[in-house]
């Protein structure tokens, strides 16, 4: 199956944009909503919301494993490059989702023989966010799995000048220097569900707080391993 993709050069890295399929979505969510089965949760950065790590073998069924390598090969073919430098004509790589011993971090992530790819849920209630941060791997990707319900649009206002805290924008940042102090230009996609998107691990990113009582909205964060054919 082939699926639409779009590239985004609004500053130097390329920005891969695809839908995920919507089973696939559906799928991710409902396993959240049953996370209870398996008590792991994370607090990544500090944020004090719930990461459930994604099961390899149910990522596999789903068929989230084939979409994102997928993703991963276009992104390949797209920018021609790694983040280690450009691709020569005798050089053969692929990109695969990363498991979380991969690089180190079976000790956390394995119990009762189940494994866990490098791919995390985060579920942000009102006025939860994500700081500026990078990932680990070689590539890093992000997918929309739930916005939320806004029908009188009272999450859509225009910001004073200067503030720094776009609603429920996510924004990814970024200046020649990459300095965590410094940003020369931002990018703000159109959010909706099934979006995905894949960039260099070391492109700084953000996700800002909604104003809506009540509501939740989920991401899925993923990361990527380069392979030599």
């Amino acid at each position: 199956m082939d699926f639409e993709v779009n590239g985004h050069k609004p500053f130097g890295p390329v920005i891969l944009e695809a839908k995920c399929p919507d089973f696939i979505v559906d799928a991710l969510n409902e396993y959240v909503d049953n996370y209870d089965k398996n008590p792991v949760h994370y607090d990544l950065l500090s944020r004090s919301i719930k990461n459930p790590f994604i099961e390899r073998d149910f990522a596999d069924e789903i068929g989230l494993i084939d979409f994102m390598n997928y993703l991963g090969q276009e992104y390949l073919d797209m920018t021609g490059a790694t983040k280690y430098g450009d691709i020569l004509p005798c050089d053969s790589y692929y990109y695969k989702v990363l498991d979380t011993d991969a690089d180190g971090a079976d000790e956390i992530l394995h119990f009762d023989d189940t494994n866990f790819i490098d791919g995390w849920v985060n579920i942000y209630g009102e006025t939860d966010f994500t700081p500026v941060h990078t990932h680990g791997g070689d590539l890093s990707s992000v997918m929309i799995l739930k916005l939320p319900e806004d029908p009188e649009g009272q999450n859509d206002y225009v910001n004073e000048k200067n503030d720094p805290c776009p609603n429920g924008d996510l924004s990814f940042l970024y200046d020649t220097s990459q300095s965590l102090r410094q940003v020369g230009t931002s990018f703000e996609p159109d959010q909706y569900v099934g979006m995905t998107l894949l960039f260099p691990p070391n492109l700084r990113h953000v996700y800002y707080p909604h104003k809506l009582k009540g509501q939740e909205r989920r991401t899925l964060s993923l990361n990527y391993t380069l392979e030599e054919n």
